[in-house]
């Protein structure tokens, strides 16, 4: 009878324990911001943009581009739909949100690293990355006028997490319980054996 009560006992306390440990902060859409973005014909890009790590999806695209020798400036709000706009590889953004895209101003931004929900600086793979116009009504096809010379993305790590500390690797309240539901275990066959 002692046993088992010292038993419900270390089980209710690791599970106290596994709801009161910090816990990693649930993935949200981390802001992205451009870094020194410019292209070859001496235009440069700046703002922001979100991404979603666990969804895949961009949203809230607030970027801007000046004029440069072969490709007036423009304003951009939304981001074009895959396959343009690959999760974490590369994000295509327009104007506005259309039925057709064609004529519409387009900008590629391919980067050398996957995105994350961790944040960091992200490199702009410069050889991919391109601004120019919508060829065609889905905008699967952009006429490139101006290639991306140099730049990059940057987010801050949003609070509570650790950008060194992998996805595959379990929350310490995971581990915690895990433990207590083997301690547990033992002790519940531990009795089935003395009976």
């Amino acid at each position: 009878m002692r046993t088992d009560a010292c038993a419900a006992a270390v089980v209710m306390l690791l599970s106290a324990a596994a709801l009161a440990a910090p816990r990693v902060a649930e993935a949200a859409p981390l802001p992205w911001t451009l870094s020194g973005v410019t292209f070859e014909d001496g235009g440069k890009a700046s703002g922001t943009f979100d991404f979603d790590a666990v969804t895949g999806a961009y949203s809230d695209v607030a970027i801007a581009t000046t004029a440069g020798s072969s490709f007036a400036g423009a304003t951009y709000s939304a981001a074009l739909p895959s396959p343009i706009s690959a999760p974490g590889q590369r994000i295509a953004v327009t104007t506005a949100a259309l039925t057709d895209y064609t004529g519409a101003p387009a900008l590629l931004l391919a980067f050398d690293q996957r995105l994350t929900g961790t944040g960091g600086t992200v490199p702009l793979t410069a050889s991919a990355s391109d601004g120019g116009s919508c060829l065609n009504s889905g905008c699967t096809n952009i006429g490139l006028d101006r290639d991306v010379s140099a730049g990059s993305v940057t987010a801050a790590a949003p609070v509570g997490v650790l950008a060194s500390v992998p996805a595959s690797v379990p929350e310490p309240g995971s581990l915690w319980v895990l433990g207590g539901g083997v301690l547990g275990l033992g002790l519940v066959r531990r009795r089935r054996k003395a009976a």
